[in-house]
C-alpha cells in the first residue's frame, strides 16, 4: 500500500515535520502547533496480526517520532528561557521529563528554572524527585554536578547556577584562535579527519606523529572547519606548559569558563565537567597530551559520560584507550633526492616545496622557485626530512641569507632558530628544543636505545640493535624490544615492514640530534666497535647467497643496509683497518656490481688497497687477489678497460698460486670480455674457452654456466663460426640447476643478440623482455641498460624510430646515473645515428661528435660512412667534441623524433 505524492490526503505526521523544519520569525508559534498535533505514540493501539517487519517499522518511526518530538519541546524551552520567560519555559521541561523521567540534565535545568523564578523551595523538591526516581528506576545517586545544585540553591547562591546557563546553555563556547596563516599541503588530512569526527563510533581520535610534523596546526584547522559539526561549540586546552598530569583536568574546566569553589578535588571537576557538558555536542582539543598521558584515563571518563562529546588530541603516542582511534600525521611529501620533477609545475605542487616557498615570501617579499634554485630548495626540503616545523624554521632564515647559504648552513639544523616570533612557545623556536622536549620525556633505558640508534645509517633490524646497542640498555635495566616498542609508540622511531621483518628508523634531522646527545657521551668508540664487528660479519656471511637461490632476497636485504655498509667501511677506512674493509666491499661485490654502485666503491676498495702493506708479515694473498680481481672488476664497468686488464691479470697470477679455479675461469673470462671489447675478437675467444676448460674441472654448474655466458653472451651478438645457440643454451641449462637469476637474465639478454644478429627479430624482442623483466626483480640497472639497448637496435631494424629511440635515451640515462661513460659514449653514438636516420643531420652529427670525444672510437664502433658525416656538418661536429658529458645526455633527451 502506499500513497501518491499528488493526493489531497493531509496526515499529522507530514504536517509535525513541516512546522518543526527550519528556523522563522514565528519559529514559537508553528512549534507549539507541532506540540498540539503531537498526541501520544506512533499508531497507539494499531498492528497487524503476525505482520513483524510492521512492528519493526512501527516501533523505528516510533522512536524517531518521539525523538523529535522531544527536540521541539527542547527548542520551546530554550526560546523562552532566552527571552526571559522562566515560567514558560518551564512548561515545556516538564512535558520532556515525562517522556524520560530519569533524564537528569533536564531535571537540573527545572531546577534552575524554578530558582530563577523565586522558587526555590520548588527547586529543592524538584531534586527530591529527581533523586527518587533515579533511586527507584536505575538504582543509583543523582550526579556530582545535581548535588551541588542543588546545595548552591538551599544556600541562596547563583554563581554555579548562572555560569551554567551562562555558558553552554546560552550557546556555543569556542575557545580555538584563527590560524594565522594558510595551512599549506595538509587538506587531505584536515577532510580525512572531519569525515572521522562525523562517525559515531569516532570519540577519541589522537593525531599523533613526531616531533614538528605540526599536528598542532593541524588540529587548529580542523577546530576553524568543525563549528558546524559540533554546535555546543570547539573548546582548545593546550597542555604545552603541564608537566604534571593532575593539572589537566582543571586546566579543562578552566578553558570550559567554570568556577566553583565547592569543587576541591580532581574527581569532582571531573564529575562536574561531565554533568555541565552533558549531551551537548562539543569538540574538545586537548593539545600536547604526550608529557601528561597518566590524564588520559579522565578522557576516557568524559567520553563515556557525555554521549556526544568528542576528543581531538594531539600527541607523540597514542592514549592506549579502548575507544581510541589513531591518526598518525607524516612530515609532508618531499621531491625527489635529485629534485629532477618533470616539470616546474609538478616540482610546485610537492608540498613541502610549497610550504618553503609560501612561507619564503613571508621572510622575503617575492621570493619564488625558480630553474637556478629549484636543486637548492630540494636540497633543503630533503635535508628537513619535509617536517613543517623545521621548514618554517629555515625559511625564516632567508631573511639573511639566500637559498645557497641556508642549504650550507643546514650541516647544522638542530640550530635553526627563530627568536623573534614571540608568539611561538619556546619549544617550537628552535627544532633542538623540540626534540629536547620530546628526549625528557624518556625513562633512562629508553633514552640511551634511541641516542645510540644515532649510530646506524638508513635504520636497523631488531637483531642489529640487539647486537651493537644491547649490553648498554640491558645495563639500564631495559630490553631492547620493550624501549623499542616505546620509542616506536612515541615517534621517535619509524617502523618499516619489509615484509620479512621489521626495520626501525629515524629521520635524518631526528637521528641528528639523536648523534649530537651521543658525542657528548663515553659510549660512541664503543658503539663504533661493535657497528664494525656486527656488519663484517654480515657481509661475510651474506657473500655465497649472493649466486644462489634465493639471490633476490639477499640483494633486497642488502639493498637495506646499504647506507650501514657504506657507513662501515668508510669507519674501517678512518680507523686504519683497510684489510677489514676490502673484506667487507669484496665480499658484497656482486650485490655492487648488480645495484652499479661503481664509482663509490671503487674509490673505497682503490683507497683500501693502497693503504694494505701487501709485503708485511700478515700477507693475505687470498685477500689480495680478490681485491685486485674487484678493481678489475669495477674499472672494467667504469670504462678503464686498460687498468682493468692489468689488475686481473695480477689477480690471475694469485689465483693459479693458489690453485684457485673458480677465481681463476673468473678472472680469464673477464679478461676475454675485455679483449674483445677492445676489438682483440680472437684473442679473447681464446681467453674465454679457456676460462670455460679450467672452469669444467671445478664440477660447479654456476661456474660453468658463468664461464660459457661470458664466452658467448657478451659479444653483442657477434660470432665466428656457427651461431653460439647451443652454448648459450646449455648456460641457461646449468644457471637454472643453480638458482642463479641474474645469469638466466643475462642468458637471455644474450640470445637476444644472438637472434637480432640472425635477423630474428620477433625472437631477439621477446628474449630482451624476458631479461628485463629478471633484471627488475634484481633491480640491477646496468644490465637493464643493456637489454633496453637491445630493444632499441630490434626496433631500428623494424624502422620504429620512435621506439628506437626512446629505449636507446632510456638505456643512456642507466649508463649515466652508473658512472659508465665509456658505455654512456656508446649510446650517445647510438642516438647520433638514429637522429641521423630520422632526419636529423644536425643533432646526430652533435651527438656522434660528443660520442668520439668521450672514447666511442675504443669499442670498435666507428663506421666507415662517418667521416663523410663529419665533413657535411663539420661545426656540428667541433660542438659536440666539446660538450660536458651531462650536457650531452641532456642534449641527446631533448631530440624530437
Amino acid at each position: 500500500m502506499y500513497l501518491e505524492s499528488h493526493s489531497n490526503l493531509w496526515i499529522d505526521v507530514v504536517e509535525f515535520r513541516s512546522l518543526t523544519n527550519g528556523h522563522r520569525q514565528d519559529e514559537k508559534d508553528l512549534l507549539i502547533h507541532a506540540v498540539e498535533l503531537y498526541r501520544g505514540a506512533f499508531l497507539e493501539g494499531y498492528y497487524l496480526r503476525r505482520s513483524v517487519l510492521f512492528e519493526d517499522w512501527q516501533s523505528e518511526q516510533r522512536e524517531t517520532l518521539e525523538s523529535e518530538y522531544a527536540d521541539v519541546l527542547d527548542r520551546l524551552a530554550a526560546l523562552d528561557e532566552d527571552s526571559g520567560r522562566p515560567g514558560d519555559a518551564v512548561r515545556w521541561v516538564r512535558d520532556l521529563l515525562s517522556l524520560d523521567a530519569t533524564d537528569e540534565s533536564n531535571h537540573r535545568r527545572l531546577m534552575r528554572l524554578l530558582s530563577r523564578m523565586g522558587r526555590r523551595g520548588a527547586a529543592l523538591e524538584q531534586y527530591k524527585a529527581c533523586k527518587s526516581v533515579l533511586s527507584s528506576e536505575l538504582g543509583c545517586e543523582p550526579e556530582l554536578l545535581t548535588c551541588r545544585l542543588a546545595e548552591e540553591i538551599a544556600r541562596g547562591s547563583s554563581g554555579l547556577i548562572h555560569k551554567d546557563i551562562a555558558g553552554f546553555d546560552a550557546g556555543p563556547l569556542s575557545t580555538v584562535a584563527a590560524p594565522t596563516n594558510r595551512l599549506i599541503g595538509r587538506l587531505t588530512e584536515v577532510d580525512e579527519i572531519l569525515k572521522k569526527l562525523k562517525e559515531k563510533e569516532t570519540r577519541i581520535l589522537t593525531l599523533t606523529g613526531p616531533a614538528g610534523t605540526g599536528k598542532t596546526r593541524l588540529a587548529l584547522e580542523v577546530g576553524a572547519r568543525a563549528s558546524n559539526l559540533f554546535p555546543g561549540g570547539i573548546i582548545f586546552v593546550d597542555l604545552s606548559t603541564l608537566n604534571d598530569h593532575e593539572r589537566v583536568v582543571p586546566k579543562i574546566f578552566e578553558s570550559l569558563r567554570l568556577e566553583t569553589r565547592s569543587c576541591d578535588t580532581t574527581e569532582n571537576q571531573v564529575q562536574l565537567i561531565a554533568g555541565y557538558l552533558g549531551s551537548r555536542q562539543l569538540l574538545l582539543i586537548l593539545d600536547n597530551l604526550e608529557q601528561v598521558l597518566f590524564a588520559a584515563h579522565s578522557c576516557g571518563f568524559l567520553e563515556s559520560s557525555c554521549p556526544e562529546l568528542r576528543f581531538l588530541v594531539t600527541s607523540r603516542e597514542p592514549l592506549c584507550l579502548s575507544t581510541e582511534r589513531e591518526y598518525p600525521v607524516s612530515p609532508l611529501r618531499i621531491p625527489g633526492a635529485d629534485g629532477d620533477e618533470t616539470t616546474m609545475d609538478e616540482l610546485a605542487q610537492v608540498p613541502s616545496v610549497r610550504l618553503f616557498v609560501e612561507r619564503g615570501r613571508d621572510a622575503r617579499p617575492g621570493f619564488q622557485l625558480t630553474e637556478s634554485n629549484r636543486r637548492v630548495i630540494t636540497s633543503i626540503c630533503n635535508a628537513m626530512d619535509g617536517l613543517p616545523l623545521a621548514i618554517e624554521l629555515a625559511t625564516r632564515c632567508l631573511r639573511l641569507f639566500s637559498t645557497a647559504e641556508l642549504l650550507a648552513q643546514l650541516t647544522d639544523t638542530m640550530e635553526l632558530a627563530d627568536n623573534r616570533t614571540r608568539d611561538l612557545p619556546p619549544r617550537q623556536r628552535s627544532l633542538h628544543n623540540t626534540l629536547d622536549w620530546s628526549f625528557n620525556l624518556l625513562i633512562e633505558p629508553e633514552k640511551l636505545l634511541f641516542v645510540q640508534m644515532s649510530i646506524f645509517f638508513g635504520g636497523c633490524t631488531l637483531h642489529a640493535a640487539e647486537s651493537v646497542c644491547g649490553r648498554l640498555v640491558h645495563e639500564s635495566h631495559g630490553t631492547i624490544p620493550s624501549c623499542m616498542e616505546a620509542l616506536v609508540r612515541k615517534n621517535l622511531v619509524r617502523r618499516i615492514d619489509t615484509g620479512s621483518e621489521s626495520r626501525f628508523v629515524l629521520l635524518a634531522t631526528i637521528q641528528e640530534y639523536a648523534r649530537m646527545r651521543l658525542e657528548q657521551s663515553s659510549d660512541d668508540p664503543y658503539l663504533r666497535e661493535r657497528l664494525t664487528t656486527y656488519y663484517s660479519e654480515f657481509a661475510e656471511a651474506d657473500e655465497p647467497e649472493l649466486r644462489g637461490l634465493e639471490q633476490t632476497q639477499w640483494y633486497d636485504r642488502l639493498e637495506l643496509e646499504r647506507d650501514n655498509l657504506y657507513h662501515v667501511m668508510k669507519l674501517l677506512l678512518e680507523r686504519g683497518d683497510s684489510k677489514a674493509c676490502l673484506r667487507v666491499a669484496v665480499s658484497l661485490q656482486f650485490y655492487w656490481q648488480r645495484r652499479a654502485e661503481f664509482g663509490e666503491i671503487l674509490r673505497i676498495i682503490e683507497t683500501a688497497y693502497r693503504t694494505v702493506d701487501w709485503d708485511g708479515n700478515d700477507y693475505d694473498t687470498a685477500l689480495q687477489a680478490r681485491s685486485l680481481l674487484s678493481l678489475g672488476s669495477m674499472t672494467f664497468l667504469c670504462g678503464r678497460w686498460d687498468e682493468a686488464l692489468l689488475a686481473i691479470g695480477d689477480s690471475l697470477i694469485l689465483f693459479r698460486r693458489l690453485d684457485d679455479l673458480e677465481h681463476q675461469s673468473e678472472a680469464l673470462s673477464l679478461t676475454g670480455v675485455i679483449s674483445r671489447w677492445l676489438g682483440e675478437f680472437a684473442l679473447g675467444m681464446a681467453q674465454c674457452r679457456d676460462s670455460i676448460t679450467i672452469a669444467r674441472k671445478t664440477g660447479n654448474p654456476l661456474v660453468i654456466g658463468h664461464s660459457i655466458l661470458l664466452a658467448y653472451g657478451t659479444t653483442g651478438g657477434k660470432f665466428d663460426s656457427e651461431p653460439p645457440l647451443g652454448q648459450l643454451d646449455e648456460a641457461l641449462s646449468l644457471l637454472n640447476i643453480a638458482g642463479d637469476v641474474w645469469g638466466i637474465a643475462h642468458t637471455f639478454d644474450s640470445l637476444g643478440d644472438t637472434y637480432l644478429e640472425l635477423g630474428q627479430l620477433e625472437s631477439a624482442r621477446s628474449h630482451y623482455d624476458e631479461a628485463i623483466v629478471r633484471f627488475a626483480q634484481l633491480r640491477d640497472r646496468w644490465m637493464s641498460a643493456w637489454a633496453l639497448e637491445g630493444l632499441g637496435r630490434v626496433a631500428l631494424r623494424q624502422n620504429r624510430v620512435k621506439e628506437s629511440a626512446a629505449c636507446t635515451t632510456e638505456s643512456l640515462g642507466l649508463f649515466f646515473k652508473t658512472g659508465d661513460s665509456s658505455d654512456t659514449a656508446i649510446m650517445l653514438h647510438r642516438i647520433g645515428l638514429i637522429a641521423i636516420q630520422a632526419g636529423n643531420q644536425a643533432e646526430g652529427t652533435r651527438m656522434l661528435g660528443a660520442a668520439h670525444a668521450y672514447g666511442v672510437d675504443k669499442a670498435g664502433l666507428v663506421e666507415t660512412d662517418e667521416i663523410a658525416i663529419r665533413r657535411t656538418c663539420q661545426p656540428e661536429w667541433d660542438l659536440g667534441l666539446v660538450m660536458k658529458l651531462d650536457e650531452a645526455v641532456e642534449f641527446a633527451r631533448s631530440i624530437a623524433f
